[in-house]
């Protein structure tokens, strides 16, 4: 960053630079999450820091489109705060890169929503989960870098959050 405290780069222009040789899929949304992730204690967007926000979680969503869901809160107003972006609105959104951490890092999550509905069965005993089970998956998320299945299990009343690699969808035989 040579001399600069920051460098600006819309949203838009990042996620180009870091999928120019990559298919834009689910799979490309989190390993986008987990870059930003990783840096998280270094990065800001312009919109975010405008509100005034804390502790704020950025979700990038993926059902039918990606939207970047952002959720925190105003150290002077109790209650929270969800702005929703479109992908349409990215080239808009500045991310700032921080030389230094700026003390109030994002946390980072996922939500794929394209897995919801498909039927999955485990193929590794996984979190109290017999292998064999069988049930829906309701999403595939990550919260900063760490990957989950939330299934529905056919024999159980509460949903259960499974590594990917303990389940498999029936419909991929």
């Amino acid at each position: 960053m040579d001399d600069q405290d920051e460098v600006l780069i819309p949203l838009s222009l990042l996620v180009d630079r870091l999928g120019s040789d990559r298919r834009r899929n689910e799979s490309f949304v989190r390993d986008l999450s987990a870059w930003l992730s990783e840096r998280a204690d270094r990065i800001s967007l312009d919109a975010i820091e405008l509100l005034g926000l804390v502790d704020v979680v950025l979700t990038f969503r993926m059902k039918d489109e990606v939207t970047l869901v952002a959720t925190g809160r105003r150290p002077d107003v109790p209650g929270e705060v969800t702005v929703r972006f479109r992908e349409d609105d990215f080239p808009h959104l500045w991310v700032a890169a921080h030389r230094d951490s700026h003390g109030n890092p994002y946390r980072i999550c996922t939500l794929d929503h394209s897995v919801e509905g498909r039927r999955v069965v485990v193929v590794r005993a996984a979190d109290g989960v017999p292998a064999d089970a069988l049930g829906t998956a309701i999403v595939d998320a990550t919260l900063d870098g760490d990957r989950k299945v939330r299934v529905q299990l056919d024999d159980r009343a509460e949903p259960v959050n499974l590594p990917p690699e303990a389940v498999r969808f029936v419909d991929e035989a």
